[in-house]
C-alpha cells in the first residue's frame, strides 16, 4: 500500500525551494511526486485581516473534520 505525505518546509529562497523540487521529481522519487506547491506568506495578512483570522479558523476546522471522517471511515 503507497503512503502519502505532505511537508511543509520553511526555505530562504526560491531558488532553494526549485532546487529542492528537481531534486525531489528527478533523483529521489522520480514520477511519485503528486504535487509539490509554494505557498505564500500570509503572516502580515493573518496579523491585519480579521477576515483572514476567520478564513483560517474556518478551513482547520473544516481540515479537522474531513481529517476525523477519513480517520474513523477509512
Amino acid at each position: 500500500m503507497s503512503q502519502k505525505v505532505a511537508i511543509v518546509l520553511d526555505l530562504e529562497d526560491k531558488k532553494q525551494s526549485y532546487h529542492l523540487e528537481q531534486y525531489l521529481r528527478n533523483k529521489m522519487f522520480p514520477d511519485r511526486v503528486i504535487s509539490y506547491a509554494n505557498l505564500p506568506d500570509t503572516s502580515k495578512l493573518y496579523e491585519d485581516s480579521t477576515t483572514f483570522k476567520k478564513l483560517v479558523a474556518n478551513v482547520k476546522k473544516a481540515q479537522w473534520e474531513r481529517d476525523t471522517y477519513i480517520n474513523e471511515n477509512n
